[in-house]
């Protein structure tokens, strides 16, 4: 069985035991858990709180020990990716007419693809619509890359036969 990733949601003062017992017991059998809290990102540390019963009918809580936070509260955003074919510019500017013989540019091709991704990294209480402009400028692109690739079509003895347009 693959390992599953877990997301587990803590705040401050959360049981001790909650947290290490379960997180140390999901990775001793292979899975993978995410510890967030609200208002903190990863690498912040949380307090824990000890309840003890000390012979009384009730319990008694004492602070625990800081858990550092593994995981923030990350938003990725829709993809958006564009692909061009290989075109060959010189027959866009050629339009329709026919081909004699064929030059030495009309055998470059281009190709062009790019892919744009947007992220956000933030806490939940920043999450509301009148802080939108402030996320906004928070975004990351890490994804976004642009490529083209020039390229040269072989033809061999005889020009190819140039496609028509059906009406």
């Amino acid at each position: 069985m693959a390992g599953k990733k877990i997301l587990m949601l803590v705040g401050e003062f959360s049981e001790e035991y909650e947290i290490f017992v379960f997180e140390q017991a999901m990775h001793t059998v292979g899975h993978t858990v995410h510890v967030v809290c609200p208002d903190k990102k990863a690498g912040e540390n949380i307090k824990t709180s000890l309840h003890d019963f000390e012979g009384d009918q009730t319990y008694t809580e004492k602070p625990g020990h800081l858990y550092t936070l593994n995981k923030t509260f990350d938003i990725t955003l829709p993809t958006a990716t564009f692909n061009v074919q290989r075109i060959f510019p010189a027959d866009l500017f050629r339009g329709d007419a026919a081909v004699a013989q064929r030059h030495w540019y009309d055998n470059i091709g281009l190709t062009w693809s790019s892919q744009f991704d947007n992220r956000l990294s933030t806490t939940e209480d920043q999450l509301y619509l009148e802080n939108l402009p402030t996320l906004s400028r928070q975004l990351r692109n890490p994804g976004q890359t642009l490529s083209w690739k020039v390229s040269s079509r072989v033809v061999s003895g005889q020009v190819p036969p140039r496609t028509q347009k059906v009406s």
